[in-house]
């Protein structure tokens, strides 16, 4: 699971229970979470505490921002939940590994276009390669 960095962007420190256990995090720093335990604790709701006027005290403001620090691979579906592999751009036809998708399309199109099975991609693919070329 990747790692996301939660920064207490409040100028006093934060403190919550979170499972069994008690985190705190102090005014401007952060902690390292896994994705999954960072977003539940971000949402978990906490109850205002409220001063003799009824505003809300500043030590109670839940004031955390979350910081991706490892590279997330897209799976396609819009959900960020690894991190990208070799294989994940790799030419099923040669194995030659690309560094991302858009090189890797780049080299299906300059050495396999030709020999695609799929007829329908090969003709998208050319279309595309023909519109970038006006």
């Amino acid at each position: 699971m990747p790692k996301i960095r939660v920064w207490n962007d409040n100028t006093v420190p934060y403190e919550e229970e979170f499972g069994d256990n008690n985190i705190k995090i102090l005014p401007g720093k952060f902690l390292d979470m896994e994705a999954d335990e960072a977003i539940r604790f971000i949402g978990q709701y906490r109850q205002p505490e409220l001063d003799g006027m009824g505003n809300q005290l500043v030590t109670s403001m839940k004031m955390l921002r979350k910081e991706i620090i490892e590279p997330l691979f897209d799976d396609g579906s819009g959900n960020y939940l690894r991190k990208a592999t070799s294989d994940d751009f790799k030419c099923n036809v040669c194995g030659k590994i690309c560094v991302d998708q858009e090189h890797l399309d780049g080299h299906i199109n300059a050495k396999h276009l030709n020999d695609m099975a799929d007829k329908r991609e090969q003709t998208k693919r050319m279309e595309a390669i023909n519109k970038t070329k006006r």
